[in-house]
């Protein structure tokens, strides 16, 4: 049951993680609009505009109206989508913040993991090492191919 939860709220997340369907949302605070509307307003195509309304639709932020005519079809705020970009605006802004945090989160975790796990081993660096460098210097060899004196090693 968890689940579920889980991925109800990771789509809300996803849906609020764009500035563009943000922007949507605030529009559809102050009226219904059709997708034409929006796609002028917006200055998004409607093939671009229909995806963010999609995802908006998903995380049930957003609804879709037919008139009663059938001529048009109207996109306005759900019920979950009202209380989130409620008048104040708070809310929208609050979940936008964390789920900008969260991706950043995220990439954050994944490059730490990367690093960690795919450490270059000893002369297998993406670049060779260039002679003199510390790179290309062994533990106990100088560059010239002779070793340290012995009471360099030693700890005073």
């Amino acid at each position: 049951m968890e689940e579920r939860g889980d991925e109800e709220e990771l789509r809300l997340f996803k849906a609020l993680s764009s500035r563009t369907r943000m922007e949507i949302l605030k529009r559809l605070r102050e009226r219904r609009r059709t997708l034409s509307e929006l796609s002028r307003e917006l200055n998004l195509s409607k093939a671009a505009l229909h995806e963010h309304l999609s995802k908006l639709g998903e995380a049930g932020l957003v609804e879709r109206v037919d008139s009663p005519s059938r001529k048009w079809v109207y996109y306005e705020l759900s019920g979950k989508g009202r209380e989130i970009a409620g008048p104040e605006g708070i809310r929208i802004k609050l979940f936008g913040i964390l789920a900008v945090l969260a991706f950043f989160a995220g990439i954050l975790e994944v490059y730490r993991f990367a690093t960690e796990r795919v450490a270059p081993k000893e002369g297998k660096g993406i670049l060779p090492a260039l002679p003199g460098s510390a790179h290309s210097l062994r533990f106990g060899s100088l560059p010239g191919g002779g070793s340290p004196p012995a009471s360099s090693l030693q700890k005073p």
